[in-house]
């Protein structure tokens, strides 16, 4: 085996030992990704808090944020003064960087409220597929966020609370964040699953108003 073939191996044996979506870090614990998680919002490293995420939960977060720069457009556009259409230029400009141009969310299909959070994790999956590094983007849509609302716009304050009871069945763990709101203890469940050999958070899928569609409709 000569060199150059040596090194490609080595590269590829590091690819495929990744864990997901990017990151190199294998988080051995619930624990271990949370405490991940919550040093990466401290810093305020979006790319790092991203790699803490299972790939799906990923997807449908980055669907959210689409699904709210379609609606930013649809506001701007009736906006006559065009003010908020240059209040949002940012937003827009981090989309079409990342492909997500007009031609793109014209393609679209809209979501329907109606439909389960599987079918709707379907639609925002089909979303973001134009975007080629989703880290990247998040952690750029997340500055503007920072830039728009400098005193809350920030994933800082997804670093408050604490992990407690935590129960792993097989690849699947629950456990609950224990921080403060005012002077009142909150208490927030929070789910885990481990993808390929580790532990990442997952985001749930807010629940869709409305009684989901028959199969047959």
């Amino acid at each position: 085996m000569n060199r150059r073939l040596m090194v490609l191996g080595i590269v590829m044996l590091a690819f495929l030992g990744a864990s997901v979506h990017g990151q190199d870090k294998v988080y051995k614990t619930p624990q271990d990704v949370f405490k991940a998680a919550k040093e990466a919002a401290k810093k305020g490293d979006a790319k790092a808090l991203y790699a803490t995420i299972t790939p799906e939960s990923g997807e449908r977060m980055l669907g959210h944020m689409v699904v709210l720069g379609i609606t930013f457009k649809a506001f701007a556009s009736l906006d006559k003064t065009g003010k908020a259409a240059e209040q949002l230029k940012p937003f827009f400009d981090t989309m079409e960087k990342h492909g997500l141009d007009e031609a793109a969310l014209k393609k679209m299909k809209k979501l329907d409220p109606n439909d389960s959070p599987e079918e709707q994790t379907k639609a925002m999956r089909k979303m973001v597929e134009p975007v080629k590094d989703k880290a990247a983007f998040f952690s750029d849509i997340m500055g503007v966020f920072k830039k728009m609302n400098p005193k809350g716009g920030g994933i800082e304050s997804l670093a408050q609370g604490n992990l407690e009871d935590v129960k792993i069945e097989g690849n699947k763990a629950k456990g609950t964040i224990v921080g403060k709101k005012g002077d009142k203890e909150k208490r927030d469940p929070i789910e885990f699953e481990r993808v390929r050999g580790s532990w990442l958070m997952v985001i749930p899928m807010p629940t869709p108003k409305g009684k989901p569609k028959a199969k047959d409709d």
